[in-house]
Parts: C-alpha cells; structure tokens; sequence
C-alpha cells in the first residue's frame, strides 16, 4: 500500500485517474531532468579536460599564444608575456595593438646594470624559450662595462632578434 493511498481512498475514480496521469507525467519530467543534468555535467566535465589540455599545450609551446577578444586580450601563454617583457597578469584586459607599438611599453625604467650580466640571464630564458634543438653561443666582451638601460627592453629586443632568427 501507497503511503498517499489514503489520500486516494476518498476519491472518485476520474479523479484517481487524472492523479495517477499526473503523477507518471511528474516521474517523466523528472527523469528528462536526471537525464539532461547528467548529460550538462558530462559536458562542463569534458570542458573543463579540454581547457586544461590548452592551458598545459599553450604553456608548452615555444611560440607566443594569444586569445583576444576584438581586439582585447583575454588570455595568452607566458612564451608570449616574456617576449614582451610583462607579466601575463599585466596584459590580459588590455588592448592587442597597444603591445605592436613602439610606444606601448610603460615609462622606460633605465639604471646602470652590467651589460654582460644581463646579455647572460637574457641567454637563460633563451634556451628555455627556444628549446635544446637550437645552440646559443655568448660571445661576450670581458670589459663590456656597464650601461644605463631599462633591462626589460633590452631583454625584450634580445628575445625578439632571437625568435625572429630561428
């Protein structure tokens, strides 16, 4: 016996019937749902595997990647942030072009650093950036002294001299 049978009992038999109707419609209604919850979370699942399977290529890849959105930045791998010599934070929510000019950098930020200093750090994220296939072979002056530059441009003109010759 039905715990809502009681209910039930006092009712004419059309009236069973439209609740009985009722009742298997609910049970489809509810099943159509399980069945279409299932199917969203098998969906956000699979997009959630595929996102992370691009965030690990595009952090793999040597080349910079960039998402935008007209023309806003939205999202990019950190290959593409070192080339231009900001953080990846500091790009995303800013316009594409601003990074094609010349004049897009921030207020140059030039101290007196040892050239051959910095030429050999650049050397370090070159080899990661461009990978063992290729050979990078300092010569550097010993008395090369020092120079006021901002590094980051100077690292930045360097990564992109390098890219640009593979």
């Amino acid at each position: 016996m039905q715990p809502w049978s009681w209910f039930l009992a006092g009712l004419p038999a059309a009236g069973c019937a439209v609740l009985a109707l009722a009742l298997q419609r609910a049970r489809k209604r509810a099943a159509q749902f399980q069945s279409e919850l299932r199917n969203r979370l098998r969906v956000e699942h699979e997009l959630q595997r595929s996102e992370e399977r691009f965030r690990l290529f595009s952090e793999a890849a040597f080349e910079g990647l960039l998402i935008h959105e007209r023309g806003v930045i939205r999202d990019l791998n950190s290959a593409l942030a070192r080339m231009f010599g900001y953080a990846a934070e500091q790009m995303i929510g800013r316009e594409v072009w601003q990074f094609m000019t010349p004049g897009s950098r921030a207020v140059a930020q030039p101290r007196v650093v040892r050239v051959n200093a910095l030429v050999e750090e650049t050397g370090k994220l070159l080899r990661r950036v461009i990978g063992e296939h290729i050979e990078i072979r300092l010569e550097l002056e010993p008395d090369a002294g020092n120079v006021r530059v901002d590094p980051t441009q100077l690292e930045q003109v360097l990564l992109n001299l390098a890219l640009n010759a593979r």
